[in-house]
């Protein structure tokens, strides 16, 4: 068995990347908005958790379409990390419309 050099993460910096920074830049927010006041800036957390969510269901589904093996490994993954950006974009669009409907 051949020993292939593991990729560096930001090799080849693409839509994974961009939506890894905007998932990790939205929890920082959110963890920052719990401790201070303006509700601003939770509503500017899940608004970023919407985006990054919605990037990754969009890059998830072209996986899909790019007509790989259903057996394979990138198949179910794609399949795994369609389930759960789904969930974490209906959750920050229901935590979205309760901070502005509680806002006002």
């Amino acid at each position: 068995m051949e020993n292939k050099p593991r990729k560096n993460y930001f090799s080849e910096f693409g839509l994974r990347q961009v939506c890894d920074i905007i998932l990790l830049s939205a929890a920082v927010t959110l963890i920052v908005g719990m401790f201070v006041r303006p509700v601003a800036v939770t509503i500017v957390g899940f608004a970023l958790f919407i985006v990054g969510s919605a990037m990754s269901v969009v890059r998830t589904v072209l996986v899909l379409r790019s007509g790989v093996f259903r057996a394979s490994p990138e198949f179910r993954n794609a399949v795994v990390n369609l389930v759960i950006m789904s969930v974490v974009f209906a959750l920050a669009m229901f935590g979205l419309i309760y901070n502005i409907v509680t806002m006002v």
